[in-house]
């Protein structure tokens, strides 16, 4: 999956039908064999950090070098971005593998940031979704209008944060519709169909 998807990115325009989707699907063959076959001793936290920094290095260098060729040939400064952008791309995956390979190292005991990050898998989902992504990123966060304004890093950031609450917020409110609501009416049903089934053998 990865050299047919992600690495094959490297070629411009050439692709075996690469797309976030697909990206997800690697993300998680990734996560499970990690998980199942990766021994903690194996765990080298200084290459993981190396990882995400080579891959950061990278990622910048790739945007000036278009962005210096597009002063030359037009077309490539419309891709400055073409070596990062989709999260099936090979810097984004050895980026994302490396942070999620670092935070196994971790050991956190509090509550709060572990609640948070149970979330997370339901904010990626709630926004990354194909309607809800379009709805976010052309009209309630559209920030064409202000692409030149010297503040836009501090709108970004305001707006990524306010989109990360937001989803949160959705996402705790469905585990806890799901806990008392839907778990609860689960196990009446179930418990009753057990009952009859009990009757009809007696």
């Amino acid at each position: 999956m990865i050299i047919l998807w992600s690495v094959t990115t490297l070629v411009p325009f050439f692709s075996y039908g690469s797309n976030n989707f697909l990206c997800f699907v690697m993300l998680y063959a990734i996560v499970f064999y990690i998980r199942n076959h990766a021994s903690e001793k194996k765990y080298n936290k200084k290459l993981y950090i190396l990882m995400i920094v080579i891959g950061y290095i990278l990622a910048f260098l790739s945007i000036v070098f278009m962005d210096l060729l597009g002063t030359k040939i037009g077309l490539a400064a419309e891709y400055s971005c073409y070596f990062i952008r989709g999260n099936y791309r090979i810097l984004p995956m050895i980026i994302s593998v490396g942070i999620f390979l670092w935070s196994l190292n971790l050991r956190l005991q509090s509550r709060a940031v572990n609640y948070i990050a149970s979330l997370m898998f339901g904010v990626y989902l709630i926004h990354m979704y194909p309607p809800i992504e379009t709805l976010l990123f052309t009209r309630v966060f559209d920030i064409s209008s202000i692409i030149n304004n010297a503040y836009l890093p501090l709108i970004t950031s305001a707006d990524i944060l306010l989109l990360f609450v937001a989803c949160s917020a959705i996402e705790a409110f469905r585990k806890i519709l799901f806990t008392y609501v839907f778990d609860r009416l689960e196990c009446r049903i179930f418990s009753k169909i057990n009952l009859f089934n009990g009757r009809e053998e007696a």
